[in-house]
């Protein structure tokens, strides 16, 4: 086992500095080829060019699965990152509370306090509700959001 610092016990010879070469190599030429297919254009006049639209579906299955962690996907997918900005914020906050509603009840069963267990309870649902209210909100709204920005791109691309 080689420590930092310590020096290899193998010599550097030529075959160790040629293989290092074609790594380098190939590697040089993967990235020429990734940058050339990113650059590359399918030819035609640019104004044949549409601007993309965003696909209704992959907004709702943005804003169901991973929008169940982190709500307002399906907004922000959609353009409008203000409003995905604003459901963020209200998820954080809701998070806080349940957090500090189960910090609540885990003191109430460790000190046998009922009174902290019952304010504890009604922090979480306090911290729930708007957790799942959030998150819903996303999901409905979210289809009017994208055919609002494909509109928008339609009028645009028009002009």
């Amino acid at each position: 086992m080689i420590l930092w610092g310590a020096k290899s016990t193998r010599r550097a010879g030529p075959d160790r500095y040629a293989r290092n070469a074609w790594g380098r190599a190939i590697l040089a030429a993967a990235l020429a080829a990734s940058v050339g297919c990113a650059t590359a254009r399918t030819g035609g006049d640019d104004e044949d060019i549409r601007p993309p639209r965003k696909s209704v579906l992959v907004g709702e299955l943005l804003a169901i699965f991973p929008g169940l962690i982190v709500h307002g996907l399906g907004h922000r997918y959609a353009g409008n990152h203000d409003r995905a900005n604003e459901i963020l914020t209200m998820e954080l906050f809701s998070v806080l509370t349940a957090g500090v509603g189960g910090g609540l009840v885990a003191l109430g069963e460790s000190e046998d306090a009922d009174a902290l267990r019952v304010a504890g309870w009604i922090g979480v649902g306090m911290g729930a509700i708007p957790f799942l209210g959030t998150w819903i909100y996303d999901i409905v709204y979210t289809p009017s959001e994208i055919r609002a920005f494909n509109e928008r791109r339609r009028r645009e691309s028009d002009e």
